[in-house]
C-alpha cells in the first residue's frame, strides 16, 4: 500500500479583502495517508464490458403531477430508491415503481420553498429547504416531523450524522459564513469550524460521503486530500494525486483579484486542474468521476493502480456515455440517462445507445418514450476482480 507521509497542502494564503478567521477544527496532522496512484491508464474502451457484471434500466412510473426533470439525486432507505430532482422528492420501489413523495415545494406546512438536496439517515429523510435556510426532517410515510433552521443560511451541501449533527459546507467565502466547512448541533447551535476561506472566490462547496454513524468523507475542489469529518475532528486520510498541490497554489495566486466570470473561465480553461470530482468506494477500491478541461471521466482506483474510462473528450468533441452517475450503494453504481445527453453524440453512437438502453429496460421502451424523457435511471453492478 503506497502512503505519504506529508498531508497535501491546501492553500492557506489570505486575500487582504477578507476577514481572518480562525477555525475552532484545524485539520490534525497525520503521521501517514494513504496514496493514490499518480500515473493512470487511459482508456477508450467499453467501462460496461470491462468493469460490469449487470446493468438494468429503470423507467420510472410516474404519478399524474409527480414528473421528475432532471435527476440530481438518489438515495437509499433499505430496498427504496429516494429520487430528487431538485423539484420534488419521490420515492420507488427496486424496479422503479412509484410509491410516494415527500412533501412539496410550497408555503403549507409540510412543504418547502426551495429543495436544496436531501439525506437519508436510518428512517428518516432530511430536506434542505434552501428558500428559507432549515432542515426538514420526514419520516417515511412523509409525514414532517422536525424543522431546524440555520442562522445564517443553509450550507450549499450537507450531510447528517446518526446523532442528528449536521456537518455543512459552504461555496465561498461571505461576511457571515468565513469558513468552507461548519459543524451544527442537533439545535443547530455551531460546535465547530474548519478550513477558514483565503480568497474571494466562489465555487463547489465540496461533497461528503457517509461512512460510519458518526463520521463521513469530505472532498472539495483545488484540493487534493479527502478528509475525515466528526464532530469534533478533521483528519486527511487519502491524497488523491489528481491534480499537483503546487499548479494548485499557483492558480489560485493568480486569479486572486480576477471577478468571479473570470475565475471560472481560467478553471476551466486548464488541463492540470480537476474541475470537478465526485468520490464512491466500493467493495475493491473508489469509483470516481472526475473532469479537467481535455474532458472527463470514469476511474477506478486501488492502492496499486488508476484506470481511468473517458467519458468525454472535448479535442474530439466527442461523448461516450448518455448517462451521469449520481450513487453508489452494494457495488451497484446508479445513474440517470439523460436523453439530451444523446443529442451530443453522433448518430452511429447515439442509435447503439438507444438500442441498448432499450435491450436493458425492466420494461418496454419506445424510442418516443426516449426522446420524451421519461425519467430513466441506470444501475450497473461492478464485477469483482475487474481490470484493477
Amino acid at each position: 500500500m503506497l502512503m505519504c507521509c506529508v498531508l497535501c497542502s491546501c492553500h492557506d494564503k489570505t486575500h487582504k479583502t477578507l476577514k481572518q478567521a480562525e477555525a475552532s477544527m484545524p485539520v490534525d496532522k497525520a503521521d501517514s495517508i494513504l496514496e493514490w496512484p499518480k500515473a493512470s491508464t487511459v482508456s477508450y474502451e467499453s467501462l460496461i464490458e470491462n468493469e460490469m457484471d449487470s446493468v438494468v434500466v429503470l423507467p420510472l412510473q410516474e404519478k399524474s403531477g409527480q414528473m421528475l426533470g432532471q435527476i440530481v439525486q438518489i438515495q437509499h432507505l433499505n430496498d427504496t430508491l429516494v429520487i430528487s430532482d431538485n423539484k420534488r422528492v419521490c420515492l420507488y420501489n427496486s424496479e422503479g415503481e412509484y410509491l410516494s413523495s415527500i412533501g412539496a415545494v410550497g408555503h403549507g406546512p409540510n412543504e418547502y420553498l426551495s429543495l436544496g438536496g436531501m439525506y437519508i439517515v436510518e428512517d428518516s429523510i432530511y430536506i434542505k429547504d434552501a428558500g428559507v435556510g432549515r432542515i426538514l426532517t420526514y419520516n417515511v410515510d412523509g409525514k414532517l416531523t422536525n424543522t431546524r433552521n440555520f442562522a445564517d443560511g443553509a450550507p450549499q451541501e450537507f450531510c447528517i450524522l446518526n446523532d442528528g449533527i449536521v456537518l455543512g459546507a459552504y461555496s465561498g467565502y461571505r461576511p457571515n459564513s468565513l469558513f468552507r466547512l461548519v459543524v451544527f448541533d442537533a439545535k443547530m447551535d455551531i460546535m465547530g469550524t474548519s478550513f477558514p476561506y483565503t480568497e474571494p472566490q466562489e465555487y463547489v462547496a465540496g461533497r461528503f460521503i457517509k461512512q460510519q454513524h458518526q463520521d463521513a468523507l469530505f472532498a472539495y475542489p483545488l484540493c487534493d486530500t479527502i478528509f475525515k469529518v466528526t464532530a469534533t475532528k478533521v483528519t486527511p486520510v487519502i491524497c488523491m494525486n489528481l491534480q499537483d498541490n503546487q499548479v494548485v497554489s499557483d492558480f489560485i495566486d493568480e486569479t486572486s483579484d480576477m471577478s468571479q466570470e473570470k475565475f471560472i473561465q481560467k478553471l476551466y480553461g486548464t488541463d492540470k486542474l480537476v474541475n470537478e470530482v465526485e468520490v464512491y468506494p466500493y467493495h475493491e477500491g473508489w469509483f470516481l468521476y472526475y473532469q479537467n478541461s481535455k474532458g472527463s471521466y470514469y476511474s477506478f482506483v486501488n492502492s496499486q493502480q488508476r484506470k481511468d474510462y473517458v467519458r468525454s473528450d472535448i479535442e474530439k468533441q466527442k461523448l461516450y456515455y448518455p448517462f451521469s452517475i449520481i450513487s453508489l450503494k452494494d457495488n451497484w453504481v446508479y445513474g440517470y440517462i439523460d436523453p439530451s445527453s444523446l443529442s451530443y453524440m453522433d448518430a452511429d453512437s447515439r442509435n447503439k445507445w438507444m438500442v441498448y438502453i432499450k435491450d436493458h429496460a425492466l420494461r418496454p421502451l419506445s424510442d418516443l418514450d426516449i426522446k420524451n424523457a421519461i425519467p430513466l435511471v441506470v444501475k450497473m453492478h461492478i464485477r469483482q476482480g475487474g481490470s484493477i
